[in-house]
């Protein structure tokens, strides 16, 4: 097993109650977000933790990001970690971890139209604005958009009283 250690800094950090289960006991995670630099490069990662027990479950890396543009995070009402962060001029990356550190979902968005912020609507967080581009959204395309109208036809030459030898 190789391990190797770098210096890091903690962006954000929220301690979170799970849902109880029936008869079980109340549980907590300590989310955090940390940046590191391996070279020239930052990169993100997820730390989960359980300080009452002194667990913790993993450091998951997101992937590299701009430190410029401070990385959003929101918990929904599961205890499910939401991550939108940008990294690239024009891009950002969205990642949802589980309260046992896993990765439940990853996709990437672009901000061409409008720029991709985290909502939460009654527990719920979810990406609004910008434009998913992996995995790449499938929808059914309409019958207009399979067959559309023929083009117009091509205006006709004007001919000017000036100049004789034009078309006819």
């Amino acid at each position: 097993v190789r391990i190797t250690l770098i210096n890091g800094r903690e962006l954000w950090s929220q301690m979170v109650g799970l849902p109880v289960t029936e008869g079980g006991p109340q549980q907590y995670r300590t989310f955090a977000l940390v940046a590191g630099r391996a070279g020239r490069e930052d990169t993100l990662y997820v730390s989960v933790r359980d300080d009452t027990h002194s667990i913790v479950y993993s450091l998951v890396p997101l992937g590299s990001f701009l430190s410029t543009i401070q990385p959003q995070a929101r918990v929904d009402r599961s205890g499910n970690l939401h991550v939108l962060f940008q990294n690239g001029p024009r891009s950002s990356g969205y990642v949802q971890i589980d309260p046992f550190a896993r990765p439940v979902a990853r996709a990437a968005y672009s901000d061409f139209m409008s720029s991709p912020t985290l909502t939460v609507s009654e527990g719920e967080v979810s990406v609004t604005g910008g434009e998913q581009t992996y995995p790449r959204v499938e929808r059914i395309m309409t019958d207009r958009e399979l067959n559309p109208p023929p083009p117009p036809p091509p205006p006709k030459p004007k001919r000017h009283w000036w100049w004789p030898f034009g078309p006819r």
